[in-house]
């Protein structure tokens, strides 16, 4: 008898556990916003998502959604207890939880040969670069840190690409807007390698700008995922070939 209530607790004990959503910690060294990402289920439709967004408010510790997408992924931003992550945890539409986490533009030195190692695969690079095609007609979204629009190694392909993730996270309005411009410049640096006229690997695309990193070259993880959001729900509607960087 006694071993069989050992079997049934045990039972139980794995239901709980299996219906307990993870989470997912950020890294120790990491800088943490205090937020979490709560991932849903891709099947969530828009009039869920909705309620859950209204439900999820009353369990967050400032009585707010930080932030929410709903079109590269269905997740939302708030501040949780323990408490409250335990149960979102159990919530039958979560999928699973991030631990938000700052996320930072890193630069590396000058990198030329970065050309040769595309266009052969050959262990030997021979640091000469012959594509095939300039990219021309081809959007590139740089979500990164903006882009200097005026600089000549872009002839005037860099364009603001309608969105600015950080503005908007910020609550910036009028002349406060960046609205993409690059007040860090790893944007432009990126932008460069993809699309310049001297080092750029396409030096014929278009460069759309949406900004998703600050001044400082850094923005939590929801910044970035509002930026990709909104790429997913208005790139189709260019009718461009599109590619993210």
């Amino acid at each position: 008898m006694q071993a069989l209530w050992i079997v049934c607790l045990l039972a139980v004990a794995t239901c709980v556990a299996e219906s307990r959503r993870p989470v997912l910690r950020a890294a120790p060294n990491a800088v943490t916003t205090g937020n979490y990402v709560v991932v849903l289920r891709r099947n969530t439709t828009t009039e869920k998502l909705q309620q859950l967004l209204s439900k999820a408010s009353k369990h967050s510790d400032d009585a707010k959604i930080h932030r929410y997408v709903e079109t590269v992924a269905k997740a939302l931003t708030l501040k949780l207890s323990p408490y409250s992550l335990e149960v979102l945890r159990h919530w039958p539409e979560v999928d699973y939880i991030e631990e938000e986490h700052m996320v930072y533009a890193t630069q590396s030195g000058q990198i030329p040969w970065h050309l040769g190692r595309i266009d052969q695969r050959s262990r030997n690079l021979d640091y000469f670069y012959q594509p095939i095609a300039t990219g021309a007609g081809v959007d590139v979204y740089i979500v990164d840190s903006g882009i200097n629009y005026n600089h000549e190694e872009f002839e005037n392909r860099a364009i603001y690409a309608g969105y600015d993730a950080v503005d908007a996270y910020m609550g910036l309005v009028g002349s406060d807007r960046m609205q993409g411009l690059d007040c860090n410049m790893h944007g432009t640096h990126v932008a460069s390698l993809c699309g310049g006229k001297t080092f750029g690997s396409a030096k014929g695309v278009n460069l759309l700008s949406l900004r998703a990193l600050d001044c400082t070259g850094s923005a939590p993880w929801s910044v970035v995922l509002d930026a990709l959001d909104y790429i997913a729900r208005t790139a189709p509607q260019r009718g461009r070939k599109a590619i993210v960087s």
